[in-house]
């Protein structure tokens, strides 16, 4: 149909021929052809000072940008959910050794890390209420990541103490 237009010079018939058949490429999901058809189309509507194609033309070409935008957001949705993996959370009651100098516990950790990923570790340590671990202050919680023979991959250590409550407060929070 375009040859025909052409080959008989009806310009104008070609150009809506040519902006139906960019609205049939975008509606098969052909966008790059589409838009190099309506790119060609713009150029002659301008210098032909068509108006009406104009506006048709720039709303073909503004749905089939926002159409390459919403499947870009798709794909890349869908190649994240491939890349990524679920954390792992490990959720365990540490039982310390204190016959040693420095009180210490292992926790196995059976699944893997791949090289190159991020490693967080999070230790949550709730202390009895005790005159002694009142008076403990300032202590250092060291956590080490072993390898299965037992080497140290990386370690991290934090300053910790207990929070402090006043005698007050810890008899009304007894009765609570």
């Amino acid at each position: 149909m375009v040859e025909w237009t052409r080959a008989e010079k009806r310009t104008f018939l070609r150009q809506r021929v040519e902006a139906r058949l960019a609205a049939l490429l975008m509606e098969n999901k052909e966008y790059v052809e589409a838009l190099a058809l309506l790119s060609g189309l713009v150029k002659e509507g301008r210098r032909l000072d068509d108006k009406l194609l104009l506006v048709d033309i720039d709303l073909l070409e503004s749905i089939v940008l926002f159409a390459m935008l919403v499947s870009a957001f798709m794909i890349s949705g869908f190649v994240i959910t491939l890349l990524t993996h679920e954390p792992l959370v490990v959720k365990e009651s540490l039982s310390f050794d204190y016959t040693k100098n420095s009180p210490e516990a292992y926790v196995a950790i059976t699944r893997v890390n791949t090289p190159n990923h991020r490693t967080e570790i999070s230790v949550l340590m709730t202390l009895p209420e005790s005159e002694y671990n009142r008076n403990l202050g300032m202590f250092q919680v060291r956590v080490d990541f072993l390898s299965e023979n037992g080497q140290v991959l990386a370690t991290s250590r934090r300053p910790c103490m207990p929070r402090f409550r006043t005698e007050p407060i810890r008899l009304v929070q007894t009765f609570l």
